[in-house]
């Protein structure tokens, strides 16, 4: 079930409080439930964020030597994941940081990168060792890569380059497929890539850039979005209770090393009984426009969370706990997409941020039409003003006048 609570730290500029995702306590399980109870006293990052950095790098430290199976697929335990909230404010970069040093403290932080430019890139950070007598390009031996991006924002736009090949790469890297450039001299490979993302963005950003980048394509489906906010007010915040998180790192620890050559990971027959549960109700899931394109990966996101929940607990078999667990990370991932977006389609969110814009005045289909260059009109415009009056977002008025009524349209 998808719960919503009012952000109890609103933004000055803010009229009413922001509605964000609400996180379920069943999502806090195990290992990483205790770490990340442990910290939220000390830090203002919210405990979906650090959450969600927390089991990003835990697979990013495992690597390849453990997988699930699903449809004939290999499914390994790299995640992409973005925390989105507002600038400065939602403490987005907090969490990353925070989780960054636990895993640095503990020795287990695997290589990182940053500044998401290229495919080429990403293929080079990783390469294998090139084919012929090269002796001087040995390649890189770890494939693990840990991709952290304060700025989602940078990457965005480098994929609406003509020719960039980013998004094409992360999609495969996602599914850990074998990895090679197309330029026709020396071109790279990589046969086994491990690349997880965590990364942040504002919402204005996301919404923004959405349309115009390749994230309709397949990738926006690979990446977990967080919507989240500052959870409280820490005037004198303290550092992180090292002593109480010694021995949860240790723990985690021989977590990650039982990980690295775990092999196959397997449902326990409890645990098939209970995916069919959720696979049936995940099927009668049905989003539309962005959210429906957002959340389009369900299945498969949570099969990946419910082995890292399994590792953690230092086991090759998933329980229904685990599932249950990775179920209520994404219900929370799930919602802030529709936070984010409304499930409304890319028409009907241009229309709603014009009417948003003009209010409290109201606006004719003409204006409407004027402020979008002259393209949004006839059917187009129609289906939008309905999808929002559908959702309750914009109110219609009619007004008489000596020949046909004018219709006027506000923002809820």
């Amino acid at each position: 079930m998808i719960s919503l609570a009012k952000n109890e730290v609103p933004s000055r500029r803010q009229l009413a409080p922001t509605i964000t995702p609400r996180l379920d306590d069943s999502a806090l399980y195990g290992l990483a439930g205790e770490i990340v109870r442990t910290m939220t006293p000390h830090t203002e990052a919210h405990p979906a964020a650090l959450l969600g950095a927390l089991l990003v790098m835990t697979g990013a430290a495992i690597g390849r030597g453990t997988w699930m199976t699903a449809s004939g697929c290999r499914h390994y335990p790299n995640l992409f994941a973005c925390i989105v909230g507002a600038s400065s404010r939602a403490r987005k970069t907090t969490a990353i940081s925070n989780v960054r040093e636990l895993f640095n403290y503990a020795l287990l932080l695997p290589p990182t990168a940053s500044g998401l430019s290229t495919g080429e890139g990403i293929v080079h950070a990783i390469r294998d060792r090139p084919e012929g007598d090269d002796d001087n390009d040995v390649g890189v031996a770890d494939k693990r890569l840990l991709v952290i991006e304060s700025e989602l924002a940078r990457p965005m736009s480098a994929m609406k380059r003509e020719g960039n090949s980013l998004s094409a790469v992360l999609r495969e890297c996602w599914d850990g497929t074998p990895l090679r450039t197309l330029t026709k001299r020396e071109p790279e490979r990589c046969a086994e890539p491990f690349v997880s993302i965590i990364a942040a963005v504002t919402g204005e950003e996301l919404r923004k850039r959405f349309d115009e980048t390749e994230l309709w394509n397949g990738l926006g489906n690979r990446i977990l979005w967080l919507l989240v906010t500052r959870a409280h007010l820490l005037p004198e915040a303290s550092d992180l209770p090292w002593p109480e998180l010694d021995p949860l790192m240790e723990r985690l620890g021989k977590a990650v090393a039982f990980g690295k050559s775990a092999g196959v990971v397997q449902r326990s027959e409890p645990a098939v009984r209970r995916w069919a549960e959720i696979y049936t109700e995940l099927a009668a899931t049905n989003h539309s426009g962005a959210a429906g394109v957002l959340t389009d990966r369900a299945e498969a996101q949570i099969l990946r969370l419910a082995m890292i929940f399994a590792l953690l607990d230092c086991s090759r078999i998933v329980g229904p706990a685990h599932l249950d667990a990775a179920l209520a990370f994404w219900r929370f991932a799930e919602a802030s997409v529709l936070a984010i977006f409304g499930g409304l389609s890319k028409v009907a969110r241009d229309v709603a941020a014009t009417l948003a814009a003009a209010s409290p005045s109201e606006l004719s289909r003409e204006e409407l039409n004027r402020a979008s260059g002259g393209h949004l009109y006839g059917e187009r415009l129609d289906a939008a003003l309905a999808e929002l009056a559908k959702a309750g977002l914009a109110i219609p008025r009619r007004e008489g006048t000596t020949g046909r009524p004018r219709e006027l349209w506000r923002a809820a």
